[in-house]
This record gives C-alpha cells, sequence and structure tokens, in this order.
C-alpha cells in the first residue's frame, strides 16, 4: 500500500468525531494500529457509513476501503487541541461562521437539519433562505454543539476533493495557478471541467487568518463557504509559507493535515511548485 493511501487512512480516521475513543483502546506505543473489530459497534457503523459515502461517490474512487487505521497519538493531540481553541476561540461569531458552514450542505440536507431540529416553515425555502433561516432559528448552543459534531468531518469531505483535484485524481484540473499579489498574498486559481470553469481567489495572511478573503464562482464558495476550490488555495498558500497551521483560527482541520499536504505538488507551472 502506497504512503498516499496510508495518509489518506489517517486521514478518514480524523473525520470521526470519537476518535479519541480510538486512541485510549491501545494507550501502549506512540504508533498504534486500530482495527475495526476493536471498535464499539456504533463507532464501527460510523466508519462503515462514511467509507461508503465516500466510495459510492465517482469522484472518490480513488481512495482504498481498509479494516485497520494508524494513528499518531502525537499528531492527534496536537491537531484535537488545534481545533478545540478554534472552536471555542473563533474569531469570527460562530453564528456568522455556521451561515458559511451550511454552504457545503445541498438542500435536502439543510431540510434534515430543520427536521432534527424540529424547525418548522423550511419547505417555501431555496437554499440561500434556507440557510439563513437555519442560522437564524438554532440557539448559540444548539449551533456550537452542532459544529463540534460536524464541522471536521464536513470540512474534511471538502479537502478530500480538494487533495484528489490537487493529484488529478478529479473530473476537475487546474488550469493555472497564481500569485496575484506578493504583498497580500492573494491567490487565484482557474478550475475547469467537461463544458464549464471557473475562478476562485484566497487572501490568507497574518491579518486575515481569523476570516480570510475569498471568493469563488461555484455553489459552495459564492456565499463565503468553504468549498473544495478554496481548499486548494489554502493548501497552495500553505506551501508558500504564507501562514502556519498553529495560527490559523477559522475552521477545524482535518486530521494529520500537515503530514497530507507535506508532499503536494502543484503540476501545472513550474513556476508555481
Amino acid at each position: 500500500m502506497t504512503n498516499e493511501i496510508r495518509e489518506i487512512e489517517n486521514y478518514l480516521l480524523g473525520k470521526l468525531n470519537g476518535i479519541d475513543i480510538y486512541v485510549k483502546l491501545k494507550d501502549g506505543d506512540d504508533k498504534q494500529e486500530i482495527n475495526l473489530n476493536d471498535l464499539p459497534m456504533n463507532v464501527k457503523d460510523k466508519i462503515g457509513k462514511l467509507k461508503k459515502e465516500l466510495t459510492d461517490n465517482p469522484m472518490n474512487k480513488w481512495l482504498t476501503n481498509t479494516t485497520s487505521f494508524f494513528i499518531e497519538r502525537e499528531d492527534y493531540h496536537r491537531l484535537i487541541n488545534l481545533n478545540v481553541s478554534i472552536l471555542k476561540n473563533r474569531s469570527i461569531n460562530n453564528r456568522d461562521y455556521f451561515y458559511y458552514f451550511l454552504q457545503s450542505y445541498k438542500v435536502d440536507e439543510l431540510k434534515q437539519i430543520c427536521r432534527d431540529y424540529e424547525i418548522k416553515g423550511f419547505s417555501k425555502f431555496n437554499k440561500e433562505k434556507l440557510t439563513e433561516f437555519i442560522k437564524n432559528s438554532l440557539s448559540d448552543e444548539e449551533i456550537f454543539e452542532y459544529l463540534e459534531e460536524n464541522e471536521t468531518s464536513v470540512i474534511s469531505r471538502e479537502f478530500a476533493i480538494a487533495l484528489s483535484i490537487i493529484n488529478k485524481n478529479n473530473q476537475e484540473k487546474i488550469e493555472f495557478i497564481k500569485l496575484v499579489n506578493e504583498n497580500t498574498h492573494e491567490i487565484e486559481i482557474h478550475f475547469s471541467a467537461f463544458n464549464w470553469d471557473l475562478t476562485s481567489m484566497v487572501i490568507i495572511n497574518n491579518e486575515t487568518l481569523g476570516n480570510c478573503e475569498r471568493d469563488c464562482d461555484c455553489v459552495i464558495g459564492r456565499d463565503g463557504g468553504f468549498c473544495s476550490h478554496f481548499w486548494v488555495g489554502f493548501i497552495k498558500s500553505f506551501k508558500l509559507g504564507h501562514f502556519k497551521i498553529s495560527d490559523w483560527k477559522l475552521t477545524t482541520l482535518p486530521f494529520n493535515v500537515e503530514k497530507l499536504v507535506k508532499n503536494v505538488r502543484f503540476n501545472i507551472d513550474k513556476r508555481w511548485k
């Protein structure tokens, strides 16, 4: 099995909110093998559902199913501490962030949130109004709890697509990526697939780490959502040294994120590698 797939396994495990349970199962070595048969039934079901969701999607066929995962405990604790800190001390209001976060959901998924929280009167809204409606209908406590349970999973899903685009394992491809402004760290990326194309922009610097400037033509990114195109820009900005992961203050991040992007190469134009 390749190192790339092994790293993806780490990343998949990091999508599950109960990851601390797995670490406690075998508390001996710095690097531990966690087998599905060692896990509680509800955790195994969670992994199975996640793997099916990813492998059923044609864009994610490059991912591989496996029955075991590997965790480096030091990396796990470092990331979990970072994500908990972001969740509790986000630079922008959690309610405003929640609106951006919900852009990654389809209309049916948004309607399910309404059903889960017994929110009435949602059926008449389109996606734009539905996200605003949910944002204004939940209490601060409910928003916090929902993000605590689901944020890392949703962010990681878009991050996985970004990796597949960069690694040329996706129907989308990067036509060009360029540093538009060295002073502000503005990056512009042009994507294409079949009969469409779009442009995405991201600016990440010390002043924007808490709520970075971003704009994308896609459905998720056009209202400030964290689409896969944004994460391509995030990865490129990190590779250019525009910020440190430990300074990131806006979203939670996938498990093992620094290792995931360590060997990433943008094979589009030699000037931007």
